[in-house]
């Protein structure tokens, strides 16, 4: 952002010693201006000049030669002299004792430390009052550059120099555009009039002068003067200043910019007489408050070359906290009263106390004490170094107030008046249901990157999908049914559940407090007695200060007589869909009340599944990952150590690795929760459906008959299905898949039935003929694993036969794990 010598105001006192301001670029621009983080840190604005804000100054610790050249390449470029500001320095803490300024841990920026003055370490020891020194920490902001806006225009007082260079444009007798600039003579060369000697000529009075010289050579002609490029002036900051020292500054430079070269005064150094001498004299005071507070800027004495700024020690510090706008520390002069003190921070806050204000003290330099006077009287209240203010805030009670909290549409509170009663503030049962019930009940819940429980089950039918075509790539046979998308059903479980928060009706309590002694008693009463029946045994008497306290059946446990629960039914029923259930009633009733089995219902094929368990069995899954990972690790180190050359190391190492796949292929294999229900395969009956009472979140599928038998895994004819023939065993169905390969694992072939139970070789010992002799029932899928020695970690920690009956992954998951 570019600033002219007139540049309006920026508010600067909250900069200095308010909230929090962060620097905003325009994309592409190179222009960035300092914004606050708080919209409310725009009150009390003041001024800043441009000197100020940007300033031609060399970094610090750069030789002068480089800084010349910087300079020049800046005035060349003056968008390179933009002031780019990150952010003022942060806060001043207690925490660090050795007495700096300490950085937020959680700022993201970084700025410079400070020393803390006696003053501050006093506020800290004894009051833990970390404050700020008003105005300082604007010098201590990251700046790019300091070069001032040098294209602004040149006053006429301006005086030409040594390295001025100006152009000038002569029309009439002759005509010429000459490039000129002021030589270590103090003089110009123009052709055929000679050198000209400018230096100390005030810019105003060039033109005629160089008429005037020019004239004696020619006639009839006109002339315009236009500055180019000015000249660098050296000054010296000293004193206290936080970096005193010699600076190369622009010729347009002020007090202010070779404070802000200087890094501004130090904790110590003065912000209020600031003294420029030239030639041995005092020429001008400036106090920055003028600049800072009001935005005058008239004492900003533009700077000459040899001009000494000098930082006096600090006067007398006075700090003011509490609910003032800009709690700081304010250096003070002779005479000034506490009604200015309050003016600089900003003015009392809104929720100041209109009453007295109290004053920390010294006394005679031999103690302190504390004085209080009234806020109406502050102009009369001389302030002194050492005091400490503050103004104390409103306390947050509020009289003559009644109010409503917690499981609610939002929290009300409205005046008191004698003879109120709980109805009176709960004028509607509407005002206790939270915004999340019509959220669910109107928002489209369809849209699966918005739901997050959608695009599980999206994840889950996909998997379940891949899982089906890996058994039948062409289709050709009719696996049972997979579960159907959920969008639906989603919708309607929102709208059911929507107030998930469910208003506990029964239990409702009134917080009291005992203005005497400030105890705090509860009166509890029935919430739906009072709102739903009317009942005036329980519209209680409310007191002034009373809050009700609504509560859900989730902040309160209630019985499970009073919970809702809803289950998810489809496939082969009489009339599939989302149901309210009451406590205690079974599957069974459940089917015979929506309609019974269809006639191609393949009950034993039932797919019941519960969160509950889901969550157990997720849960279970992370405990086998986490062991498999921690198992690969020591594992490797073993075989390592006892290889006997470098191929056994690199083997030990390939081990490891995939048996870290391992442990993230388990990460992403997903529980379904299914309760394997126990039914006989001829089963087919609702009155078989052995007695499952049904929770909140249930889901059933019955699948209609399936027809087929799937093989899976290393057999030489992979992931085929052949139609089911009552005749046929497991080892039958082998046979039809060409039989298992020379790298299937033979005696750990296993069998899932379309109940969910898992039969294998294993069960049967050594008798593995026996196994293959078993008798196939429709919808089940004989797996034949393979013979890696990648897995033999997994058969060491468990099988996959218990990795599939006990944290129920489904076919899904054998797909994940099957494919390490």
């Amino acid at each position: 952002m570019n600033l002219s010598r007139s540049s309006a105001v920026i508010s600067l006192s909250l900069l200095l010693a308010g909230p929090a301001w962060s620097a905003t670029c325009l994309s592409g621009s190179g222009d960035c201006q300092t914004m606050p983080d708080d919209p409310s840190a725009l009150m009390n604005q003041s001024a800043l000049p441009s000197q100020g804000a940007t300033l031609g100054y060399p970094q610090q610790g750069v030789p002068q030669n480089q800084q010349n050249q910087q300079g020049q390449q800046n005035q060349q470029n003056p968008q390179s002299r933009n002031f780019t500001p990150q952010m003022p320095m942060a806060p001043v803490s207690c925490d660090d004792v050795s007495g700096k300024f300490t950085l937020d841990k959680n700022s993201k920026y970084k700025a410079p430390s400070l020393p803390l003055n006696d003053f501050q370490k006093y506020l800290c020891s004894s009051a833990n009052l970390p404050l700020p020194i008003f105005g300082q920490q604007i010098f201590q902001m990251q700046q790019a550059s300091y070069s001032p806006f040098e294209a602004a225009p040149v006053s006429a007082d301006y005086l030409i120099g040594v390295g001025d260079n100006f152009s000038v444009r002569l029309w009439g007798q002759l005509d010429a555009d000459l490039q000129l600039k002021v030589d270590r003579s103090g003089a110009v060369f123009i052709p055929r009039v000679g050198n000209v000697s400018v230096v100390g000529i005030p810019f105003g009075a060039l033109k005629q002068h160089l008429s005037r010289e020019v004239g004696k050579v020619y006639r009839n002609f006109d002339l315009a003067v236009t500055m180019g490029q000015l000249k660098s002036v050296q000054v010296f900051v000293v004193g206290f200043a936080q970096n005193p020292g010699s600076y190369s500054l622009g010729s347009l430079s002020t007090v202010v910019n070779a404070l802000f070269a200087a890094g501004g005064p130090s904790a110590n150094g003065s912000l209020r007489k600031i003294q420029v001498k030239r030639a041995g004299k005092v020429v001008n005071e400036f106090d920055l408050y003028d600049l800072l507070l009001k935005g005058d800027k008239s004492h900003d004495l533009m700077l000459q070359g040899g001009d000494v700024v000098y930082v006096p020690p600090v006067g007398g510090q006075a700090a003011i906290s509490g609910s003032v706008k800009v709690p700081a520390i304010y250096e003070v002069k002779a005479g000034e009263n506490l009604q200015d003190l309050i003016s600089w921070a900003g003015g009392a806050g809104n929720f100041a106390l209109d009453g007295k204000v109290s004053i920390e003290r010294v006394v005679a330099q031999k103690s302190r004490k504390v004085e209080s006077v009234e806020l109406a009287k502050a102009a009369g209240f001389v302030v002194r170094g050492g005091d400490v203010v503050q103004l104390y805030a409103l306390s947050q009670k509020i009289d003559d107030m009644v109010s409503l909290r917690g499981n609610v549409a939002q929290s009300v509170r409205m005046p008191w008046f004698e003879g109120m009663k709980v109805s009176d503030l709960i004028t509607s049962k509407d005002m206790l249901i939270a915004p999340r019930f019509w959220e669910n009940k109107y928002q489209d819940k369809t849209a699966s990157s918005k739901d997050i429980q959608e695009e599980e089950d999206q994840q889950e039918l996909q998997k379940q999908q891949q899982s089906m075509q890996m058994l039948n790539p062409q289709n050709t046979f009719n696996q049972q049914q997979t579960l159907p998308k959920r969008k639906v059903d989603r919708t309607l479980l929102g709208a059911l559940r929507g107030n998930q928060q469910e208003i506990n009706w029964n239990y409702a309590a009134i917080e009291r407090t005992n203005e005497l002694d400030s105890t705090t008693t509860l009166v509890p009463f029935n919430l739906g007695a009072v709102v739903l029946k009317r009942d005036a045994s329980q519209d209680k008497l409310l007191a002034k200060g009373d809050v009700i306290h609504v509560f859900s059946k989730t902040d309160i446990r209630v019985s499970t007589q009073q919970k809702n629960r809803f289950v998810h039914i489809e496939g082969e029923v009489g009339t599939p869909g989302i149901y309210q259930v009451s406590e205690g009633e079974t599957l069974a009733t459940l089917i015979d009340r929506i309609g019974g089995l269809t006639s191609s219902a393949y009950l034993y094929g039932a797919e019941f599944s519960r969160d509950e368990v889901r969550k157990k069995q997720q849960d279970e899954l992370e405990r086998l990952a986490d062991y498999v990972e921690r198992n690969a690790q020591t594992s490797a180190g073993q075989q390592a150590q006892n290889a006997l050359n470098e191929g056994g190391v690199k083997a030990a190492t390939i081990q490891a690795d995939q048996q870290k796949l391992l442990a993230q292929k388990i990460r992403t294999t997903k529980a379904d929760g299914r309760v394997v229900l126990g039914l006989n395969p001829e089963s087919g009956k609702v009155a078989d459906i052995p007695e499952v009472a049904l929770e909140d979140g249930d889901r059933v599928f019955i699948p209609s008959r399936s027809s087929t038998v799937a093989v899976m895994g290393s057999v030489f004819s992979r992931n085929n299905a052949f139609i089911f023939s009552k005749n046929r065993s497991v080892g039958d169905y082998l046979a039809l898949a060409g039989g298992p390969t020379e790298s299937a694992d033979s005696d750990s072939i296993f069998v899932v039935r379309a109940d969910g139970s898992v039969v294998s070789a294993k069960q049967f010992g050594l008798l593995s003929r026996s196994f293959k002799s078993v008798e196939s029932l429709p919808g089940d899928v004989i797996v034949v694993p393979e013979k890696f020695d990648r897995t033999g970690f997994v058969k060491n920690a468990l099988d996959w036969t218990q990795i599939l009956a006990n944290f129920g992954t489904g076919l899904a998951g054998i797909k994940v794990l099957g494919d390490l």
